[in-house]
Parts: structure tokens; C-alpha cells; sequence
């Protein structure tokens, strides 16, 4: 996660469930059903405080070698099943 200066908070500390909640859910689904309020919040906290463990974690490039999960490959040309 990118250093800001000292005085400015982190994009994750600033982080606020409720605010990013009244701010994005309309842009995406509209406004929110009431009923699930409560529990769009709860996850995006749970979400929050996971992040906060992921990013609390400083590693250098020589730190860690992620297994490949993915090698593109040519792929045969797609037939339909209707001919």
C-alpha cells in the first residue's frame, strides 16, 4: 500500500463501512433494501479489518515467490453444436 505523509491517513484508514456504503451501493445497485443494511455493513467491517492484517504484512520482492495459477494457452478454435 502506497506511504502517504504523516499526517494524512491511509485509503485504509480512512476507511469507513458506513460512508462507503451510502456512497457506492446506490451506484451500483441502487439504494440499499433496509433489511439487509446491517449486514452489508458487518461484512464490509470483516472485510476492513482482514485488510488491515493483509497490508500490516511488509514483504520484499526476493520475500515471497506466488505459485503461477494461471498459464494462458492457444486455444482450439470454438465449434457450434448446432451445424
Amino acid at each position: 500500500m502506497p506511504k502517504s505523509s504523516a499526517n494524512e491517513p491511509t485509503a485504509l484508514e480512512a476507511f469507513d463501512p458506513q460512508t462507503y456504503m451510502d456512497t457506492v451501493a446506490p451506484m451500483i445497485v441502487g439504494a440499499p433494501h433496509p433489511a439487509y443494511r446491517e449486514g452489508v455493513l458487518a461484512n464490509l467491517a470483516t472485510a476492513h479489518a482482514m485488510a488491515k492484517v493483509v497490508f500490516a504484512v511488509e514483504l520484499d520482492a526476493d520475500s515471497c515467490d506466488l505459485a503461477g495459477v494461471f498459464m494462458p494457452m492457444a486455444a482450439d478454435p470454438l465449434t457450434s453444436r448446432d451445424t
